[in-house]
This record gives C-alpha cells, sequence and structure tokens, in this order.
C-alpha cells in the first residue's frame, strides 16, 4: 500500500527509484493537476473516469518515462 511503510507499504519514491529532482517536479506537476481537473474531496475510484484519462495524458506528455509502468500505476498511486 502506497505511503504506509510502517504498515507493510512503500513510499512512491523510494518504488520509482526516481533522481529526487525529477521525482519532485513529478509530484509538484501531479498536485496541481489534480487540483487542477478532479475533485479532492473524491477517492480514485469516485473520479469521472474521462477526467482521470485527462490527468494521466498530461502526466505522460510531460514525463514520458511513465509508459514504462504497468497501467501508468505512479499516477494512480499519487491520486
Amino acid at each position: 500500500e502506497p505511503g504506509c511503510p510502517s504498515r507493510g507499504g512503500y513510499t512512491l519514491e523510494t518504488e520509482l527509484n526516481w533522481n529526487w529532482k525529477v521525482y519532485s517536479k513529478f509530484k509538484k506537476y501531479m498536485h496541481a493537476l489534480i487540483d487542477e481537473h478532479l475533485d479532492t474531496k473524491k477517492c480514485l475510484s469516485a473520479q469521472d473516469p474521462d477526467l482521470l484519462k485527462v490527468v494521466c495524458q498530461k502526466a505522460v506528455d510531460k514525463f514520458p518515462d511513465l509508459e514504462d509502468y504497468s497501467n501508468y500505476w505512479p499516477v494512480n498511486n499519487m491520486i
């Protein structure tokens, strides 16, 4: 489970093993996309699927390495 390392989970930063600067840019960009396109009062499964696609596509456009991850899981974990 992301964000719960004390309960057997992991941190996204550790799991991705990206350069700290790149990870920081990714995190900042994702927060901006989430604030712009999604309802922050709802969990991932309650979000509009079309808006999730918009967020995912914008993230991949900015960070093409995300295409290397099955179903863009880092994007979903960040949401």
